[in-house]
C-alpha cells in the first residue's frame, strides 16, 4: 500500500512511504457489529495523507462516524 509522506524528497515531491498491512482476525466482524450499537471514532496520531488510506483500507463499510488525525491529538 502506498500512503504520501510529509516529508519532501530532493527535488521537493512529496515522498510516497510503502508499508505492509496485517489486520487482525475478525477485525471487519468487530466493526460491523459494534457499528450496530455504537458510534465508532478513530483516534490517531498518524498524519492523515499516511493514516487516510490504511483506515480506508480497513474501513471499507465506512463504519467509522468520526476520523481523528495528528492535528486533533495536539493541545491548542
Amino acid at each position: 500500500m502506498e500512503c504520501i509522506s510529509s516529508d519532501k524528497d530532493a527535488e521537493g515531491k512529496q515522498k510516497v512511504n510503502h508499508v505492509t498491512v496485517f489486520e487482525r482476525p475478525g477485525l471487519h466482524e468487530f466493526l460491523q457489529k459494534t457499528s450496530e450499537f455504537a458510534d465508532l471514532i478513530l483516534f490517531t496520531a498518524g498524519l492523515e495523507g499516511y493514516a487516510r488510506p490504511l483506515v480506508d483500507r480497513i474501513d471499507v463499510h465506512n463504519r467509522f462516524r468520526l476520523r481523528l488525525y495528528r492535528p486533533s491529538t495536539v493541545t491548542t
